[in-house]
């Protein structure tokens, strides 16, 4: 029975994150919400205490999702570009097999700072293994990364990642005419990305060293 619970929750879930994305908070209901995921609202109500409540658990479910992502593709470094690249990869690839949860994301940051901040710190609280911190600490640990609270130089990494990736449907339709045509190969894009973070983020003492 517990099992059959966790099923319908997630599909729920998953039916809301898509909603939302398209929706937004305020454009969806609970019963839109259970015309997508095909139950009824009560089962919505049984599991989720509003509608609120459902928008944060999409959240958490977004931020979970990511982290179980990089945590399955993490590797050993051999140095901080290393490190920048294996996360920007793993946003790239984690947003590209799920784009409604990356427009969740920004839809809840640009309109719902509080909900976000929320269940940011219900997921934190909840959850002790946070890979993306984690690999970041190390880095700097070692000497690869410039000494900076973890949080920030993340959010840098997770902010440069996820604006790009959005706007990368947007850029690719455009033309520029005089200007020069911009990268829209995801490919591309992480390599550039991973450059620029680098750049910022390394510590230039190590780097010189690992170069020689």
């Amino acid at each position: 029975m517990a099992r059959k619970d966790s099923d319908r929750r997630k599909k729920i879930l998953e039916a809301a994150v898509i909603t939302f994305a398209e929706h937004g908070l305020d454009g969806t209901t609970i019963r839109t919400v259970g015309k997508a995921a095909h139950v009824n609202s009560a089962l919505i109500y049984y599991y989720f205490e509003d509608k609120r409540t459902l928008f944060s658990e999409c959240i958490i479910l977004t931020i979970h999702g990511l982290l179980m992502h990089l945590q399955k593709r993490l590797p050993s470094f051999s140095g901080p570009r290393d490190r920048i690249a294996f996360l920007v990869e793993s946003l790239g690839s984690y947003f590209g097999a799920h784009p409604e949860r990356i427009r969740l994301i920004l839809l809840a940051i640009s309109k719902h700072p509080d909900l976000f901040g929320e269940a940011l710190v219900s997921f934190i609280r909840n959850n002790e293994q946070l890979t993306p911190l984690m690999v970041l600490k190390e880095g700097i640990e070692k000497g690869e990364l410039k000494p900076m609270p973890l949080v920030n130089m993340w959010w840098m990494i997770i902010g440069s990642a996820i604006f790009t990736f959005h706007v990368s449907g947007i850029i690719k339709n455009i033309d520029i005419g005089r200007v020069p045509k911009p990268v829209t190969d995801t490919a591309q894009m992480i390599k550039l990305m991973t450059e620029t973070l680098s750049d910022g983020l390394v510590d230039k003492t190590t780097a010189t060293q690992e170069s020689k």
